[in-house]
């Protein structure tokens, strides 16, 4: 029964950490297209924006 509970506890912590956000079949194209093979949509995304990052700092 603890044990039950702690996963019950450690996924709902998991879920938590994500979440959805809308975006159009187009915009989901061109991440497919952005994406490396075994990358994630949030992979993808992470990457880009750390790229925007690094550039405004230069």
């Amino acid at each position: 029964m603890v044990m039950q509970l702690s996963k019950a506890v450690e996924s709902e912590a998991e879920r938590r950490k994500w979440t959805s956000i809308r975006v159009r079949r187009e915009t989901v194209e061109m991440l497919r297209e952005l994406g490396k093979k075994g990358e994630t949509y949030d992979d993808v995304i992470r990457r880009l924006l750390n790229r925007v990052r690094r550039r405004r700092r230069s």
